[in-house]
């Protein structure tokens, strides 16, 4: 989420002081109507990778979205082309059937990326339905392995909490966001034009406000709360998703020497 402009407190983007003294990319490069897909992750990152070597530094890959890491690592699944003439009779059956209908069919002829994959989401839906007619083949038969990719050697570390205690910080967080005006930054990118249909305004921390008013029941208490228990949620998700990474070394974030351990031994020397 935080490739997108504008969205800086609902993302948690890092502050400016960070950012001057460590050099980040794929910050602030897109839009919140543009669609990002894990395939311009993993290119973006092929392509800064052996530029940042070159400057005699160290890439490093930080996320939380495991299924991006986890396909960086792994490399892209071998998806077919997309094939032009198939994907404008979809786009027609979307525009006269609509969403629901081609929602159902994914969900009848792939279960498993019908259960992945959110209806409103349409760049993958109508990606997957796509796939399944040009090829016969649900979208979820096209999976990347569990092997790492050759062309990196990788050290890969994993922090992890006490459930009790990221909750405990998921909710403090919510809370400095709102404190910090999230409220503000939404109603600002509405005035600019963005609608609950764009990508980048399906994020967690954004699409709640959208769907608490369709409720009828806008209160920022109530945004609130669901924005910690959607997070919740989707720690939890994510932290099962990267336990089933392989060759992760997991530490307290607070292991301070252990992690420097790890890297030190990484590196070959001393940190």
């Amino acid at each position: 989420m935080q490739v997108y402009k504008y969205m800086d407190i609902g993302t948690a983007k890092p502050g400016e002081e960070i950012r001057k003294r460590i050099p980040h990319h794929c910050i602030d490069i897109l839009k919140p109507s543009e669609q990002y897909t894990v395939g311009n992750f993993v290119q973006k990152c092929d392509d800064l990778i052996p530029e940042i070597i070159k400057r005699g530094r160290i890439p490093v890959i930080s996320g939380g979205t495991g299924f991006y890491i986890k396909t960086f690592l792994s490399g892209l699944p071998e998806t077919p082309p997309k094939n032009p003439k198939v994907r404008q009779k979809v786009f027609k059956d979307l525009e006269t059937k609509g969403i629901d209908v081609l929602f159902q069919e994914l969900c009848e002829k792939d279960p498993v990326a019908g259960e992945k994959i959110r209806k409103n989401d349409i760049y993958r839906v109508t990606r997957a339905v796509e796939v399944i007619r040009d090829t016969g083949r649900p979208l979820s038969s096209f999976t990347a392995g569990n092997s790492l990719r050759k062309r990196y050697r990788c050290c890969l570390l994993g922090l992890s909490r006490d459930r009790e205690e990221l909750y405990s910080r998921i909710n403090r967080r919510v809370e400095q966001m709102f404190d910090s005006g999230l409220p503000d930054e939404v109603s600002g990118l509405i005035n600019m034009g963005f609608t609950a249909e764009d990508p980048g305004m399906k994020g967690i921390g954004y699409r709640e406000f959208f769907e608490m008013e369709i409720a009828g029941c806008l209160q920022y208490k109530d945004v609130l709360e669901k924005i910690q228990q959607n997070t919740r949620r989707y720690a939890k998700r994510q932290i099962t998703f990267f336990k089933n990474i392989p060759h992760v070394q997991w530490h307290s974030p607070d292991d301070l020497k252990g992690i420097q351990t790890c890297i030190s031994n990484f590196l070959g020397g001393e940190i």
